[in-house]
């Protein structure tokens, strides 16, 4: 992303979801969030994904939303968005006792923390974590916060693992376990590849956007990084193409004795 502009892609994708019928808690604020994407596409006009892209993202949005209200119900009071953009499940899923940290780089949060104070959204409930994931740790970040590691969190990673490059992917895979206590939930999406593919004109849009894919990844290789960071699969949804898949995970902290032997 290029620095100090609002991520073009982030607001494309919250002009989709402001289309999408979605659940919200007894507590929440939909309105509020109505409110923060009708302000981007009165500014942004068309969004960029279109045909396909709709259906991932509405597959998607359903799938991370399901997998946080059951979280929610399940009594975890920390929700961790890394990547956040302007995405609204912190006014949509607010819920008594519950923190919601929303980690994403400084030139879209400090956009979008604009809007909110504009249209007067409370958002005492929410913690504004700035990071540059390419240069910092996130857990050296988030230790910095009122963030309790003893306590159970869900991590969501939506429409991210791409736009870093591999090793960083790993090392917030990483850091995401080791903040991570029992009872913890990462939930994440990614689309992986049968075979190397070249330059879309997609991919060449975003690269001139100062946004490009920085990372493709094979078959199973998405699995593989999650249990090589210490998570373990619970549920995985994939959506299969002529030339790649699809994925939607749902992963646990793995259990592992002394000896480093997982447990089943």
């Amino acid at each position: 992303m290029r620095r100090q502009r609002p991520s073009f892609t982030a607001r494309s994708v919250a002009l989709i979801r402001s289309r999408l019928p979605r659940p919200t808690t007894p507590e929440g604020d939909a309105n509020a969030e109505r409110q923060l994407y009708e302000g981007l596409r009165l500014q942004f006009g068309l969004p960029l994904f279109a045909g396909r892209g709709h259906t991932s993202i509405a597959e998607r949005t359903a799938f991370i939303d399901e997998e946080t209200l059951l979280a929610l119900t399940n009594s975890i009071t920390q929700v961790v968005i890394v990547g956040a953009g302007y995405d609204g499940r912190a006014l949509r899923f607010r819920t008594p006792g519950v923190r919601f940290f929303e980690v994403d780089h400084p030139a879209t949060q400090v956009d979008k923390r604009r809007r909110l104070d504009r249209l007067g959204v409370s958002i005492t409930q929410v913690r504004f974590v700035p990071i540059n994931l390419i240069s910092e740790r996130l857990k050296d970040v988030l230790s910095q916060t009122d963030y309790r590691r003893e306590d159970a969190s869900i991590f969501l990673c939506e429409g991210l693992v791409r736009y870093l490059p591999k090793t960083c992917v790993r090392r917030l895979f990483s850091d995401l376990r080791a903040m991570a206590a029992p009872g913890s939930k990462l939930i994440l999406n990614n689309r992986e590849y049968l075979a190397p593919i070249g330059l879309s004109r997609r991919w060449i849009f975003l690269s001139l956007l100062g946004e490009p894919i920085c990372s493709t990844f094979t078959i199973g290789e998405t699995t593989r990084l999650l249990n090589s960071a210490g998570w373990q699969i619970i549920r995985e949804v994939r959506r299969a193409s002529a030339k790649s898949e699809r994925i939607l995970i749902a992963a646990e902290p793995s259990q592992e004795n002394s000896f480093g032997v997982t447990k089943r």
